[in-house]
């Protein structure tokens, strides 16, 4: 008997020094996310020059364009054009406050090449898909003017005129 009092002593001290663990209820969730990206917006800065002095010939003179800080274009390439307002023609034109008398010219026509090719209103002119300097030309388009200035162009007389451009990204 003393060995069942032992075993019976044994199996009490073991189940005193047993913790009961009880499972708890098991609850569900669910989070929902939401991820948005917002690209950053591209940025870019044209420099055009304010004033430009074209020669009387037939090689006109180089206006530098320069585009700087270009970034985040997202695959697009930022667009210089001569803005469209005479749809269908090459020529801008510079015209003189004076009054011309005889074969003199009151206003003098003028196109904008780019890469050797001449622009219509609304071509795009220059391309930038990253910081640089690119050129285009104006040249005046009068063979009188150009060949015969005596006859065609008032003296002591400036031929004004603008070039309006539209910058894009395209």
């Amino acid at each position: 008997m003393k060995k069942l009092t032992g075993i019976i002593l044994a199996l009490t001290l073991i189940l005193c020094f047993s913790v009961p663990a009880f499972a708890a209820n098991e609850t569900g969730g669910q989070t929902d996310l939401t991820l948005t990206y917002t690209p950053p917006a591209p940025t870019y800065t044209v420099t055009i020059p304010a004033t430009l002095t074209v020669p009387l010939n037939s090689t006109g003179a180089d206006m530098n364009i320069e585009a700087s800080a270009i970034a985040d274009l997202g695959g697009k390439s930022v667009n210089v054009a001569w803005a469209a307002y005479n749809a269908g023609t090459n020529n801008g034109a510079l015209t003189t406050a004076a009054t011309p008398t005889g074969d003199q010219l009151k206003t003098i026509p003028y196109s904008i090449y780019a890469n050797d090719t001449a622009k219509n209103f609304g071509d795009t002119l220059l391309t930038f898909d990253a910081n640089g300097t690119k050129a285009i030309n104006v040249r005046v388009t009068s063979t009188n003017a150009i060949t015969d200035p005596g006859r065609y162009v008032v003296p002591n007389s400036a031929y004004t005129g603008s070039i309006v451009f539209v910058i894009s990204l395209a």
